[in-house]
Order: structure tokens, then C-alpha cells, then sequence
């Protein structure tokens, strides 16, 4: 069993009718998308013509500042990368002359340390000394010679153990 459709105004339809008016406007209607409608081709008043103009105009004015927006942001991203690796290399060199003075500052303790230690031996020494030279007066030269042998420290090392 075939069924066939008949439409009014084609060669399908038994008998060639008239549409009926809801046919004809529906078919002499707009398509319901307007993208689908070629304006072009249709005469257009002056007032739509101008607001296309000004739809166009407003469009390339956002092109263009879309595009300097980005420009400056790539600019200024370029900047902050520049910087990023200016303050990395100084940063590092910072660190690097931070290092070699706390090196320089351990050995300066080190030595302060041990000239604190040859004072301290030497004061000793010397208190030792004179208590045991006071009953003997006679030996005292003979350990002061003694003392200035066994000192080698310098000036500075005895303006130091004048603090101690």
C-alpha cells in the first residue's frame, strides 16, 4: 500500500487547487532565521544602512583595540620576564657573596678563637708566674725571658688580651 502526499500547487496533488491563505503566506512568508536572509539583494532603507555602517565601524574599533590590549599585555608580560630574570641573576649573586662571607666570618672566628685562647694561656702563664716568683725575686728575670720566647703574638694580639 503506498500512501503519496499531495502539495498544494505541485503535480503530485490528483488536481491542481489553489493554496489556501494561510498556505500563501506561509510560503510567501520570511525564512524565521534571519542569517538566512540575503539582505543584499533587498533594497534597504537609509537609516538600516547606517546602523550596518555603524555595526562595521564599532567592530573594527573593538578589532583594533583587542588587538593593542593584547600587544600592550604581551609587552608587559615581556617586561615582567626581563625583570623576573634581572632580579633571579641578582638574587643569585647575592647569595653567591653571602656564602663567601660567612665563610670569611667562620674563619675570622676561628682565628679570634684560637689568639683568644693563646691570651688567655698567656695571662695564665704570667699570673702563674709571678706567684711563683714573688718569694723568689732573683728568678724573675730569667722567666720574664722565658715568657717573651714563648710569646709570638704580635701588638694586636696584646692590645686583644688587655680586654680579656
Amino acid at each position: 500500500m503506498t500512501h503519496s502526499y499531495s502539495y498544494p500547487g505541485t503535480d503530485n496533488s490528483p488536481y491542481m487547487s489553489q493554496p489556501s491563505l494561510e498556505e500563501a503566506a506561509y510560503i510567501d512568508s520570511p525564512p524565521s532565521s534571519p542569517h538566512s536572509l540575503d539582505y543584499s539583494s533587498l533594497p534597504m532603507p537609509h537609516f538600516l544602512r547606517e546602523d550596518e555602517l555603524n555595526l562595521q565601524e564599532r567592530r573594527q574599533r573593538n578589532k583594533a583595540a583587542s588587538a593593542k590590549y593584547r600587544q600592550k599585555k604581551n609587552m608587559q608580560q615581556h617586561e615582567m620576564r626581563v625583570m623576573i630574570q634581572q632580579l633571579s641573576e641578582r638574587n643569585a649573586l647575592l647569595e653567591r657573596q653571602m656564602y663567601e662571607l660567612r665563610e670569611d666570618n667562620h674563619k675570622l672566628r676561628t682565628t679570634t678563637d684560637k689568639l683568644r685562647g693563646r691570651c688567655v694561656a698567656k695571662k695564665m702563664l704570667r699570673q702563674w708566674m709571678e706567684k711563683r716568683e714573688a718569694p723568689n725575686q732573683s728568678h724573675h728575670q730569667s722567666y720574664e725571658i722565658r715568657v717573651n720566647e714563648f710569646s709570638d703574638v704580635d701588638d694586636d694580639l696584646n692590645s686583644l688580651c688587655s680586654d680579656i
